[in-house]
């Protein structure tokens, strides 16, 4: 067993919750060709996969509503100078 998966795993049954890992070093630590072995197990090889799938899902939705966000907001900006020029045109009159 490689010593970067030794050391991921004994560092993954920690008692301590602040000593444990992040998904994303596992992760990474999984996905590196040193960290695994030259027969990969295909169990380990779908639950990255999967983690990362999951992860880039969660990106993309995230882009998405940050994107509505920005159009709505290019939106309320457009009406509200439409609303400060009519205004203006209508108290120079």
């Amino acid at each position: 067993m490689p010593l970067s998966i030794a050391q991921l795993l004994s560092r993954m049954v920690s008692k301590r919750p602040g000593d444990r890992p992040y998904w994303d070093e596992v992760l990474n630590v999984l996905s590196q060709p040193s960290g695994v072995s030259a027969t990969k197990n295909p169990t380990v090889t779908a639950a990255v996969e999967a983690a990362v799938a999951r992860k880039e899902h969660e990106k993309r939705k995230e882009l998405e509503l940050l994107a509505q966000r920005d159009k709505r907001q290019t939106q309320l900006d457009l009406y509200r100078y439409s609303w400060a020029s009519l205004l203006a045109e209508l108290t120079r009159s």
